[in-house]
């Protein structure tokens, strides 16, 4: 099974003054990579499966996103719509105002009822605070109380200060709340090595890795799997494209061990094996999500 742990279905007007992190490419003269997502375009669910189905994909997870400071909004209700019309391909995710006081916790009691199984957040580059900013714990143990999955943007947006998008902000926040499943988007970009670590320590801690596939050099993808295999926490990776196109980055990602052995890349690691790369295109996420009748995470 291929489950795709981050996309995003949303219509044009979505985004409002929003600097996407597209945007934030092409600024930086990474134009071809910065056009490869397309965001502000929007995305109905019949596109997204389409796509998914050119590329043997099976399922996959949509967040939703709010930001007053912003005025971008991707509703709960808009993808809990989407995933309704393919309730055995989408998976959906909600999203409230983190600074939102009580309105925002009854707004998630609201985003299970609708049958989502989580959040997506973005303390950092939307709210100028750390990932373990005190005024965001009751979003956090309301999530652990919930039995929510949240996924929470670290490494980069583009914008605003990277310190506060360090990955290294979640350590307290996972050990806060151990029963919270925690994953750490994008894998902390350059702050993998980091991520890692946290997951050996941490049992409730995840990676996913939006962008890396096209982002990220073949070196930094191979290497980041490969020394989450060393430490026993390759079952913990979770693959996902932020809407990169999953026709072809499923290819490129099924390459690695082949490349990693002609190119002879982190030799001093373990190898990877297409049943490796299997578990991170897709397995991992099934048993995080219970998909295959399990209600235990694996033992590292």
């Amino acid at each position: 099974m291929i489950i795709d742990t981050h996309v995003w279905l949303s219509e044009p007007n979505s985004w409002g003054d929003l600097t996407m992190m597209d945007d934030a490419m092409i600024d930086a003269g990474w134009t071809e990579i910065g056009e490869k997502t397309g965001l502000n375009q929007g995305m109905s669910g019949a596109e997204m499966v389409a796509r998914m189905d050119e590329a043997g994909v099976d399922m996959a997870i949509s967040h939703a996103i709010k930001m007053p400071h912003l005025n971008a909004h991707v509703p709960s209700e808009f993808v809990a719509g989407e995933v309704a019309k393919f309730p055995d391909r989408l998976i959906g995710m909600g999203s409230v105002d983190l600074l939102g006081g009580l309105p925002a916790l009854r707004e998630m009691e609201e985003i299970v009822d609708m049958g989502l199984i989580g959040m997506k957040i973005t303390p950092a580059p939307d709210y100028d605070m750390n990932l373990d900013d005190e005024r965001i714990m009751p979003i956090y143990e309301k999530a652990e109380e919930l039995g929510m999955i949240i996924q929470v943007h670290t490494g980069w947006a583009g914008y605003d200060l990277l310190s506060q998008q360090h990955p290294l902000h979640l350590d307290r926040v996972s050990v806060r709340f151990p029963d919270l499943k925690l994953i750490v988007v994008h894998a902390g970009f350059n702050y993998y090595e980091e991520v890692v670590m946290m997951m050996l320590k941490n049992r409730n801690m995840y990676a996913g890795t939006g962008w890396w596939g096209f982002l990220q050099p073949l070196e930094a993808n191979v290497r980041f799997l490969k020394y989450a295999k060393h430490f026993k926490v390759l079952d913990k990776c979770l693959w996902g494209t932020d809407n990169y196109d999953c026709r072809e980055d499923v290819p490129y990602i099924k390459s690695f061990p082949r490349l990693a052995r002609e190119l002879n890349i982190a030799p001093g690691l373990p190898d990877l094996t297409d049943d490796d790369i299997a578990a991170y295109l897709g397995g991992n996420a099934a048993r995080l999500l219970q998909l295959d009748g399990s209600d235990k995470d694996q033992e590292n």
